[in-house]
């Protein structure tokens, strides 16, 4: 399994199970970001305890994801630079420099594309501004012990097998 490849571990915490909307004109988007920022936001004692992020987030895509249905971008090669706290900027000059946001590209998908996405890659989406929906099913995992606090949902943050 890749999860269990990426995080070299044969168990895993299953933190999310998410699906992400976005509907034709539904203005929604989501700001330049790393996702090791929300393993910070909800668990503060959060832990790098593999040194490769500790975690991996699947995007299995639901419809086609295009620059004008509001699919994402993403920094290429970002990951390897580290958490580069860009929570932390508010000066969009400094973003864009930090981030090197002028290096995005677009995550184009096809129904059914499966993404495997680090903890520390520099991504985002504008909003949907076509007339077709962007739907996405997002499921994140951590290297076990990574993770201290229960996420909310029903079986939030149980150890599964990755055999």
């Amino acid at each position: 399994m890749p999860v269990a490849q990426i995080l070299e571990s044969d168990h895993a915490d299953q933190l999310i199970n998410q699906l992400h909307y976005k509907i034709p004109n539904d203005g929604v988007k989501f700001d330049w970001h790393q996702d090791v920022k929300n393993r910070r936001t909800f668990d503060p004692s959060w832990e790098d305890l593999n040194h490769k992020g500790s975690f991996v987030q699947t995007i299995i895509a639901i419809d086609p994801n295009t620059a004008e249905n509001g699919g994402m971008y993403y920094v290429p090669k970002s990951h390897m630079r580290g958490d580069l706290f860009l929570d932390k900027i508010s000066d969009p000059d400094e973003l864009n420099r930090i981030g090197e946001l002028d290096k995005a590209v677009p995550l184009l998908l096809n129904p059914g594309d499966i993404v495997f996405m680090h903890p520390y890659l520099v991504h985002g989406s504008e909003p949907n501004e076509s007339t077709n929906p962007r739907r996405i099913f997002i499921n994140g995992f951590s290297y076990p012990g990574a993770n201290k606090q229960p996420y909310p949902g029903e079986g939030s943050a149980q150890q599964i097998s990755l055999k």
